[in-house]
């Protein structure tokens, strides 16, 4: 009787610790899609602007960039198997896309640099002329410089419109290559009274900026 009683006590334990195992294995699943349906979000959203990037900046990815994101995305679909997102999987999905993010912010960097750097480098000689406008149009580029998690189409736009309104300023003010490199020469402090040209002289006169142009001796 007693061994009965033992032997049912052990069976009945046995059924609450496979209760229990599902109950657990239920628990990891659920975990694992939710973090699948995360990684797909912000894929999705990296795809998003990312595209944006290429269409309408000019962007152009390295080979391993595109390699990276092309084998990305296969996977994704072979995540589901059966109704159900295999763990491994979103694992290696996981990894991949941390490879794809830090390979986008080392292209992004290079195009940055690239094409936006002579603008900002103009935009900050000329804060002097028209700080307002040209402050302006920093505060629309500054924060695309670097390719994070938080950078969003509306990041790239605003971009965009920086570059846009920079080109329009850039263009009233008749900034030619030697009114640049003078303009450089002042705000490092290493512009001379031989730098200035006749020509010169007359940009500055039309701009009504004559004034604000001091000189001093070397000591």
């Amino acid at each position: 009787m007693i061994v009965d009683t033992i032997q049912e006590l052990i069976e009945r334990f046995r059924k609450v610790r496979a209760l229990e195992e599902i109950k657990a294995n239920n628990k990891q699943q659920q975990d694992t899609e939710k973090k699948y349906r995360i990684l797909v979000n912000e894929i999705r959203n990296f795809v998003q602007v990312f595209v944006y990037a290429r269409d309408h900046l000019f962007f152009s990815p390295s080979e391993r960039l595109e390699n990276e994101l092309a084998s990305l995305l296969p996977k994704l679909k072979e995540m589901v198997r059966e109704g159900t997102v295999d763990i491994d999987m979103a694992k290696d999905a996981r990894k991949r896309f941390n490879r794809v993010k830090c390979l986008m912010a080392e292209d992004w960097k290079s195009h940055f640099s690239k094409n936006y750097g002579p603008t900002i480098g103009t935009l900050r000689v000329i804060e002097g002329i028209s700080a307002d406008r040209a402050r302006k149009c920093l505060t629309d580029i500054d924060p695309a410089e670097t390719w994070s998690p938080n950078t969003s189409t509306s990041t790239l736009k605003k971009l965009a419109r920086g570059l846009t309104n920079s080109s329009c300023l850039i263009r009233e003010l008749e900034l030619d290559d030697n009114v640049v490199c003078f303009l450089q020469k002042m705000t490092s402090g290493d512009a001379r009274v031989s730098d200035l040209t006749h020509d010169l002289m007359l940009w500055m006169k039309k701009e009504g900026i004559e004034d604000k142009v001091s000189l001093s001796f070397i000591s």
